[in-house]
Formats: structure tokens, sequence, C-alpha cells
């Protein structure tokens, strides 16, 4: 099994987003401009009337809207392997595919016209040396190698997924890209690009400052983390799970090695789920899956044994994971993949070593989460409102 994202009021005045501030448009909510995306209002030209539109540089779609906030996309184009033409005498832009409609559009001024014609060329031509000082690789496997690296225009530290397209399932990729460009949640690791290569995708994601839970539970006295501290991670990575269940996401890959651990200017310990390339959409609770996917220690029974199964298979992976956290191993060790399968067929929380350490609590909610049956396993929802995970007992 494979462990295998100008303004124009009733006045006529104009405003525009600069670099990192924020903008307050006329008859518009806030907009922002994040280090990594671009957005503002420019205008097309029919004759000698001036249409404004909302232009959106995100990741590596540009789009024009007739409204900041609209759902209604007039124009959109994939920046990349485009010929970006800039013309400064009539401060316009045009962008040029060969597969694509080339889409053109105009600025109030020529410094807009640069700080947009910067971005959209800096993507059009995007190279990895160019844009990234690599600090070092920390994990390398058959289609992928993560990088920590610094982003050259803004200075700050984030990590780089680069998985190489020969390598890696075409399906999960394409559903790793779509996650990525449209999941919402404080508690999941923030992508803040995705730009491919003729060979590879590149994933840009915040840096986890504390690196892995694996590495965080390395750091441990025994490699061990007390009640409470397991019961706060594990909640953060349950409330993360929840927000991607109420989206039609499974993970499927849920393991230490994939709970990000960032820290927040309080001194707070965040775990934040990472690592999209298993995820698949579910379409609501009925969606059932049939591809073996994720990690021995971690996999739910029905996956490995080749059953239907549902989101549900997430919930087992977190009653490992916080198994892992409180005793310092795993749930089981194993030969082969024969082997495993045995022992989830056979498995029973209650025997495992280090059980009878474990408070009553925790033993209740790990005998939900760990439950061999789906029907009788927690959702995700149901998980955060048990008792212990609340600390009420």
């Amino acid at each position: 099994m494979d462990e295998v994202e100008q303004s124009v009021g009733s006045s006529g005045s104009h405003s525009r987003v600069e670099n990192g501030k924020s903008v307050r448009f006329a008859g518009e909510e806030e907009i922002c401009r994040d280090d990594l995306f671009h957005r503002g209002w420019v205008f097309r030209r029919n004759g000698l009337r001036k249409i404004p539109v909302f232009a959106t540089l995100d990741g590596t779609k540009f789009d024009l809207r007739e409204r900041a906030f609209s759902t209604a996309v007039l124009e959109q184009i994939d920046v990349r392997f485009c010929k970006v033409i800039g013309n400064r005498t009539r401060k316009s832009i045009c962008i040029k595919s060969k597969t694509q409609k080339a889409i053109s559009f105009f600025t109030d001024s020529r410094e807009e016209m640069l700080a947009w014609l910067e971005r959209l060329e800096s993507l059009a031509n995007w190279d990895l040396e160019r844009n990234y000082e690599v600090l070092e690789k920390v994990e390398s496997d058959r289609d992928k190698v993560v990088y920590y690296a610094i982003d050259r225009r803004t200075g700050k530290r984030v990590t780089l997924r680069a998985v190489l397209k020969s390598k890696a399932d075409k399906k999960h990729l394409e559903v790793a890209k779509l996650v990525c460009e449209n999941l919402e949640s404080d508690h999941v690791v923030r992508n803040m690009d995705i730009v491919e290569s003729k060979e590879k995708v590149f994933f840009v994601e915040e840096f986890p400052d504390g690196g892995t839970l694996a590495d965080y539970q390395r750091r441990s006295p025994g490699h061990c983390l007390p009640e409470t501290e397991a019961r706060v991670i594990i909640r953060h990575i349950l409330q993360a799970v929840n927000d991607l269940h109420a989206q039609d996401i499974a993970h499927r890959n849920l393991k230490l090695e994939n709970v990000a651990i960032t820290i927040g200017k309080d001194g707070d310990v965040r775990p934040k789920i990472s690592e999209f390339g298993m995820s698949s959409f579910t379409n609501g609770d009925l969606q059932t899956m049939r591809t073996t996917v994720g990690s021995p220690y971690f996999v739910a029974p029905e996956v490995v044994l080749n059953k239907k199964y549902d989101k549900k298979c997430d919930i087992w992976s977190c009653g490992m994971i916080l198994f892992a956290l409180l005793t310092g191993t795993h749930a089981y060790e194993y030969e082969d993949y024969s082997d495993l399968r045995k022992k989830l067929i056979q498995f029973d929380i209650s025997a495992t070593k280090g059980w009878d350490d474990l408070d009553p609590g925790c033993q209740k909610f790990l005998g939900r989460t760990l439950a061999r049956n789906p029907e009788e396993r927690y959702t995700a929802s149901e998980a955060l409102k048990d008792p212990w995970i609340l600390g009420k007992l």
C-alpha cells in the first residue's frame, strides 16, 4: 500500500489594492491582497467607454468579474505557459495562450500595470530557483519531494511539495489540487500557491515552524504526551476533519507525519492537517469509496479489507493518532500486508499494551473512534462532543 490552490464608485473615483494593504471600495466590502495573490479593479474598453471589472489572480488562475464578490466569472485564463504582453503607453496587459482565449485589460496608472505585469510574468515563466531559495529536503518518496524554502518575493519560509506527474496517480493529483484551491478551514495548512511545470506540480504551503506531529512527539519525554496535551491536539485534528467532512472531503491518509505543527504568536501549539494527495470528494454522507489507500498503522480495517467505506475512515485514523501520542507506540505491529489484514480483522483496542494505563474517559473515547464496525464509530461532529474531548471527565 503506497503512502503515497481599480474601483469606480458613483462619483467615478478610482482606488486600488497595493501590496499587503487593504482598501475599501465604493459599495464593496473590504478587499485584501495576500502575499501570493493579487486582486483589484481594472477595466476593459468598449470604444471610448471604460467598463470596470474586478481582476483576481489566485494561484495561477486569472479572472475578471463584474463585482468583487460575484461568483459569475466573465473571463478566465490559466497563466501558466502563457505569453504576457504589457504596453506602458496604453497601460494595458494582454495574456495570450495557445489553447485558451486571450484576455486583455487596462489599468488607471503605469504603476498598477507594472504591478500586475510583474506578478503575471513571474507565473507565466515560473521557475523554482528564481522564486524560491531551497533550504533543505525534508521528505522524498516515489512521487514527491518536500522542501523547506524561502519565498524570494516575500522573504517568508514556506513548504514546497513537488509532485512528479509521471509517478503520481492522475486522479489523486487532480483531487489534491481542487482540495487545496477550494478548502476553507483554520485547522488545515494554508495553501498559498499551486504552480505546474511540464513535469511537476508544486504545492506552496505555510511553513510548519514546529515541524510535524511526529517531530513534536519525538521531542516529548518517552515519546509520550500528557493526556491533557494529547486531548488538545486531537481536538484540533478532529476540528479539521469535521471541516473536511462538512465540505464532502475525506482525507484518507491521516497520520502523525501529515499533521503540521505551527506555533501561534502566543506560543500555543496549533496542529493543522496537511498532505491531500490521497483525498477524495465524497458527495455527501452516503458516498462510499473502494480504493485501498492510507498508511498501515493508521488505516481503517474496512479500507484494508477492500470493503466499501466512507468518511469515517478518517475517524479511525484520529483514534490511532491519539493512541500513539498517549502511549508512544503503535497499537499493533505487522510483518507484511497479509499480516496487517489479519491484525485489523482481529483488532481490539482494549487488548493493546498500555490500554490499562489510560483514563476511563479516554478509553471510552478510543472505543468509539476505533470501533471496527464503521456504523458504531463516531462521526467527527460526534467525537467533538464527547465528554472526554470536552474535558468534562
